[in-house]
């Protein structure tokens, strides 16, 4: 899957835009042009996860799924 980056800003002016463009790649979202967070699709996140209830957030230390980890690590 192929990714992009974007700032915070970018995503505050135009969510719809990037939300779509979710469906086909993972957007990283940068803070002063280091990524910090991934925008993903919401079914692929409960496939990667596979949990009932995706609302947790994980955090860098976090037991992050291994799924997870090993489908965003390439992207980086």
């Amino acid at each position: 899957m192929d990714s992009r980056t974007i700032t915070l800003n970018q995503l505050i002016e135009e969510p719809e835009r990037f939300f779509d463009e979710a469906e086909n790649k993972h957007i990283k979202i940068s803070d002063n042009g280091v990524p910090k967070r991934v925008l993903i699709d919401i079914s692929e996140w409960e496939r990667l996860t596979g949990k009932k209830d995706t609302r947790r957030a994980y955090s860098i230390g976090d037991n992050v799924p291994d799924e997870l980890v090993e489908a965003l690590e390439g992207d980086w």
